[in-house]
């Protein structure tokens, strides 16, 4: 993928906003907390088994008299290369505690963060496809990486952001070979993406299906498609032998020992049993854990399917991603877990917003042609994102079910607010210099007006030369 002006901005603007802040960790994280334990486990005492480090988390499996990281292995896979080169750094911090947040951080930059910002170069990539507007392009790619749930999921180490560039970036990939003609080494790449997004979040596997079946009615060579098998095959093996040296079966079966949620997860299959009203407003429109209440401005992915499914040769593409939307949510409102336990915004829908963002194409190319469109999308821009950083920067935890002896039904003004200000903010790189409180975020705010105006400034000086 050739980083285009545009494209670098993009990195370089959600690079600085996820690296500034430093993962949570310890009891406050289980999901993260679990897997960093295992790359530890199989660097340091070549085990799988969590041991020697599973009081930190409650997210386990206990089987056979050892304790195990349970569920899923992609963002191990992607944290244990990033360890393994930091341990030599890790080494001279001599206070344990600093030793294990340094660690857990070199491990988030490899597991969710690089999947963040990759996800943002993949959706300007995309959406330059579908529109001639690259400035449009432009403000949706910072719109998903700074204004949706990628940018809490993209500084923590959680499996959504591994499963969301697997699936959104092998269909990239997949759409640049049957569309645009590219070179077929493309798909082999897509299946090893389409493997990461499997063995990252399960039951992603279904939507990887209806990717595959698109590939299968839009590509002139549907034989070359076989890559994607090929591609795809590793990581499936991988994860097979894993849980078969653990569990005797290459099948994930590990949620069955859990050690706090094994009658939950005994529910239907695997803990889905059938959509519950409940759970798909919860997921959908509530204060709670609603995704289009977390980020309005996904909201307009709604007429942009509308638009997109008019335009010429995207009527499948148009059906392809309702689809998948539709799954999505009733996957999730099917899910005794739905609410995620503490999170921001539904978690378990992560993995659908790059895919909204496509859509979303067309009704930005409808809206910001008229002034009162701009004013439109500006709101939903900016409303968005004032939710999303309230909730993302507030405290040293996520949003809990409970607080000060009321149960949470908006985060946002029970939860977040109320922590902001007291000055309680996470953990960043301004507090390393002796900032606290919502001053810390400051340094982050002139390196991002720093760097849009140096970025500025060059592409005005090669119109210049040109």
């Amino acid at each position: 993928m050739a980083l285009s002006s545009r494209g670098s901005l993009v990195v370089l603007l959600l690079a600085l906003c996820y690296v500034y802040f430093i993962p949570r960790s310890g009891r406050s994280d289980w999901a993260a907390s679990a897997r960093a334990d295992l790359v530890r486990a199989v660097a340091d005492q070549g085990s799988l088994a969590i041991d020697a480090y599973h009081d930190n988390t409650g997210d386990k499996a206990f089987y056979d008299g050892h304790y195990y990281a349970v569920g899923s292995i992609g963002p191990s896979l992607l944290a244990l290369p990033a360890y393994l080169a930091a341990r030599p750094l890790l080494a001279s911090i001599r206070s344990p505690e600093r030793r294990e947040r340094a660690a857990l951080w070199a491990m988030t930059l490899a597991a969710a963060t690089l999947p963040g910002v990759l996800l943002g170069l993949c959706v300007y990539a995309f959406a330059t496809r579908l529109t001639p507007h690259k400035g449009h392009a432009l403000v949706l790619a910072l719109t998903y990486g700074l204004a949706t749930a990628a940018f809490p999921y993209s500084k923590a180490m959680f499996q959504h952001q591994a499963s969301a560039l697997g699936a959104f970036g092998g269909f990239y990939l997949l759409w640049r070979v049957v569309r645009e003609g590219a070179a077929p080494w493309r798909l082999t790449l897509a299946g090893v993406l389409f493997g990461l997004a499997a063995i990252s979040e399960y039951p992603v596997v279904l939507f990887l299906g209806l990717l595959f079946v698109w590939g299968l009615v839009e590509a002139r060579d549907r034989w070359a498609l076989q890559r994607i098998v090929w591609g795809a095959l590793p990581p499936l093996l991988l994860f097979a032998a894993y849980n078969f040296a653990i569990f005797g079966t290459p099948l994930p079966v590990g949620y069955r020992y859990h050690v706090e949620y094994q009658g939950m997860h005994a529910q239907g299959f695997m803990g889905i049993t059938r959509p519950s009203a409940a759970a798909l407003y919860g997921i959908t429109v509530s204060p709670y854990r609603g995704l289009f209440f977390l980020s309005p401005v996904l909201l307009l992915a709604i007429p942009g399917l509308v638009r997109m499914a008019r335009a010429p040769r995207q009527r499948r593409t148009a059906l392809l991603l309702t689809a998948i939307a539709l799954g999505f949510f009733l996957y999730v409102g099917s899910y005794g877990y739905w609410s995620g336990g503490d999170a921001i915004g539904p978690r378990f829908l992560v993995p659908l917003v790059p895919f909204l963002m496509l859509p979303m194409t067309y009704a930005f190319d409808a809206l910001l042609r008229r002034r009162a469109g701009r004013w439109v999308v500006g709101f939903l821009i900016a409303l968005s994102a004032l939710n999303v950083w309230i909730q993302s920067v507030a405290g040293q935890r996520y949003p809990p079910y409970e607080f000060r002896g009321e149960v949470v039904v908006n985060p946002t003004t029970q939860w977040a607010l109320p922590l902001l200000r007291e000055g309680d903010v996470a953990l960043n790189l301004g507090m390393l210099v002796g900032l606290r409180g919502l001053a810390s975020l400051l340094p982050l705010a002139l390196l991002l007006a720093a760097a849009t105006g140096l970025w500025a400034a060059a592409r005005r000086r090669a119109a210049a030369e040109s």
